[in-house]
């Protein structure tokens, strides 16, 4: 993996962003199976996905290169019930003209910073394999690995 390029800066989601997001989001819906959605989604679709994770009090970030969105990552609920109330699903994607420069590292740890100052204790990710790219952020990224292990509630 190169170094991460000093030009990429994580921030905080803008409305404005919805479009590049759904770009993003699309290829992967079009070219993979790792969304688990069969239908491009819309830009209006995409803000409204926004809005509800800032209305659940959850963090959406970006990672921006020369003005350009080329990766997020964010967080929603695990599940309904209060004792999930401290466990949030995570998830990050990148723009594919963008592989192996770390960002996707870099997103997943500013996310889980930012989780841990919301007194989030359990991050969980679904990857659909085989996909290596994916796995490895993750796997730099997270303390463990378990589907059954662990502090869900």
């Amino acid at each position: 993996m190169q170094s991460l390029p000093e030009d990429i800066v994580i921030r905080s989601v803008l409305a404005g962003d919805s479009g590049a997001i759904a770009e993003i989001y699309n290829h992967y819906v079009a070219k993979t199976v790792i969304t688990f959605e069969e239908e491009p989604v819309s830009v209006p679709e995409m803000a409204r996905r926004i809005e509800e994770a800032g209305s659940a009090s959850m963090p959406w970030l970006v990672a921006e290169r020369d003005g350009k969105v080329v990766g997020y990552a964010y967080a929603t609920p695990w599940r309904a019930r209060s004792a999930y109330r401290f466990s949030v699903d995570v998830t990050v994607y990148l723009d594919p003209g963008c592989p192996r420069l770390g960002i996707g590292s870099r997103l997943y740890e500013a996310l889980l910073a930012e989780l841990r100052t919301r007194g989030v204790h359990a991050a969980l990710g679904v990857i659909a394999l085989p996909t290596r790219p994916a796995w490895r952020s993750t796997r730099s990224s997270a303390s463990q690995r378990s589907p059954t292990s662990g502090k869900w509630g």
